[in-house]
């Protein structure tokens, strides 16, 4: 009978709490007076199933071996698997009405865990089990992320007079979760005072103060961002991508709060967003890829076509290793829309990429670089942006009080005209301008501090050129080199093809005009003799 005196709980079995109060002094009872109804279960000398029966057996004074079986041999005779991490959840599941925060407690404890067998078994049959993960433990107690994630967190940090609380439960876990950030004198207090109010009141304390203090960082950086502020581009860009700042109402302002955009960036409401005039960056033929939330979507493409866009279709980005939040369903996912104006080509047939990208989830209102990666392959060489952008990427002209201090102003390296080898253009600008300087011609000052030809001449930008005999022609700059010094000034080198004839889905060569620097925002000849001039388009530049 000395072996089985004092055993101990398997861990599995440990995940479950004890039976307490009424029930565990009606429990011995019944035992009492009709006998032990089922054996206790052993697993490696340690009790998987039947930790109540035998503290009943130890009280009443009578256990023996009749009372214990093996795992394996009970597995056999009973014809089941002999899985112990499910035999265990089984019993304990279908035995008693857990709540939903016992049931998270369960899952805590449950994930990251192996199966408990040691490496010095005998069995065949029972084999280390892989690590449990939270999304895996969460599944099968049938409780949320979120809930396992508090629970792990009351295990990490709450005193233990909490954690028993919420095992046996009296407190819920999400309240219990609030509770771990107060020191533990103050938490085993709030325990033992047993008034489930007092802890509700104290945890909603817990969690206003939590959003306040969001709210506040959120204040803080809207101030930052408000001296931040731009207007605006004046470019015109075939390829517009925009992550609008939607302002979503939550259902509850009291708990929706913590967890809503506007404790993390300043959101606009319909109105502002439509007042936002993309129209006026937007080239002749455009597309637009538009973020959108999923409670958002009808609101989304309302404002699409505000903006003058026609509704195409959409990519969903699948968001890994995250469950959102939803009235519905958990959203797990968000729209990128799509919708054109003008004659802007879709991609070719065959060409088209799969509707659906799964990534990771990054920093908040963070996109994946898959969706980037889509849209560059669809159009490698027209003009980009993206507003409300929150990096630079190469190839990119970005917008928005986030977006980086240094954005990218070069074209990317798939835009059209090739850089010429040095002793190719150095022989190209020595041909070109048919009133080319000569070594003693008058340069004209450029006063320092001022943007540069390369500034104010970004591809694709529209110009009408005038040549030394008076002939007019419209183009459109393809590419800006330089800066190049000639004869003591610093000029630059301009590439440009006829408008009529330039197509942005292709890689076009054009002339080369030298000799050219910029002076109060005019393109002017570096020679003040020379008869070309450069006047900005403005119905297309600004």
């Amino acid at each position: 009978m000395s072996k089985f005196a004092d055993l101990q709980p398997h861990p599995y079995a440990d995940m479950f709490p004890y039976m307490v109060g009424a029930d565990r002094t009606e429990f011995v009872s019944d035992i009492r007076q009709n006998g032990l109804q089922e054996q206790i279960i052993l697993l490696d000398g340690k009790i998987l199933d039947g930790r109540n029966r035998y503290r009943a057996l130890k009280d009443i004074g009578e256990y023996g071996v009749r009372h214990f079986i093996d795992f394996e041999m009970h597995c056999k005779l009973a014809n089941i698997s002999p899985d112990p991490l499910q035999f265990v959840l089984s019993k304990n599941l279908h035995r008693r009405q857990l709540t939903e925060s016992q049931r998270a407690m369960v899952a805590a404890a449950l994930a990251n865990m192996t199966s408990g067998r040691n490496a010095q078994s005998k069995s065949a049959n029972l084999q280390t089990l892989p690590q449990t993960s939270v999304k895996e433990a969460a599944k099968q107690l049938n409780v949320s992320a979120r809930s396992v994630a508090d629970a792990k967190k009351v295990m990490a940090e709450a005193a233990p007079e909490v954690v028993e609380a919420v095992r046996t439960g009296d407190v819920k876990v999400s309240a219990a979760a609030h509770l771990a950030s107060l020191s533990r004198d103050e938490q085993v207090d709030l325990i033992r005072e047993a008034a489930p109010q007092a802890v509700a009141k104290v945890a909603k304390e817990q969690r206003d103060k939590k959003t306040a203090d969001k709210k506040a960082k959120r204040a803080q950086k809207e101030q930052a961002l408000a001296g931040k502020a731009v207007a605006l581009p004046k470019e015109k860009f075939q390829v517009i991508l925009t992550d609008d700042e939607w302002q979503f109402e939550p259902y509850c302002r009291e708990t929706g709060m913590d967890r809503a955009a506007d404790n993390h960036y300043p959101t606009s409401d319909m109105d502002a967003l439509g007042r936002r005039d993309i129209a006026r960056i937007a080239a002749k033929d455009c597309v637009l890829f538009m973020w959108a939330t999923v409670p958002m979507l009808p609101q989304a493409i309302a404002l699409m076509q505000s903006r003058g866009f026609a509704y195409k279709s959409n990519l969903v980005w699948v968001k890994e290793g995250r469950k959102g939040t939803g009235y519905w369903f958990r959203n797990c996912h968000e729209l990128l829309l799509v919708g054109t104006r003008g004659d802007i080509p879709a991609p070719a047939m065959g060409e088209q990429a799969d509707s659906v990208i799964k990534a990771p989830v990054g920093k908040h209102s963070e996109k994946p670089d898959a969706a980037y990666e889509v849209i560059e392959r669809y159009y490698p060489n027209a003009k980009k942006i993206e507003l409300n952008a929150r990096r630079a990427r190469p190839g990119w002209f970005v917008w928005g009080n986030e977006a980086p201090e240094t954005a990218p102003k070069s074209e990317p390296e798939t835009l059209p005209a090739k850089v010429p080898k040095m002793k190719k253009l150095a022989k190209a600008e020595a041909l070109l301008g048919g009133d080319q300087p000569s070594i003693d011609a008058v340069f004209r000052p450029v006063p320092d501090g001022q943007p540069s030809v390369k500034d104010l001449l970004v591809a694709h930008t529209e110009i009408e050129h005038t040549d030394a005999k008076g002939k007019v022609q419209s183009l459109t700059v393809l590419k800006v080199n330089g800066p190049y010094d000639m004869n003591g000034a610093t000029t630059f080198s301009i590439a440009a093809i006829a408008s009529k004839k330039f197509d942005p889905t292709k890689n076009q060569k054009g002339d080369w005009f030298g000799g050219w620097v910029a002076v109060d925002g005019k393109i002017l000849p570096a020679d003040i003799n020379s008869n070309e001039r450069i006047r900005l388009n403005m119905a297309v530049a600004e």
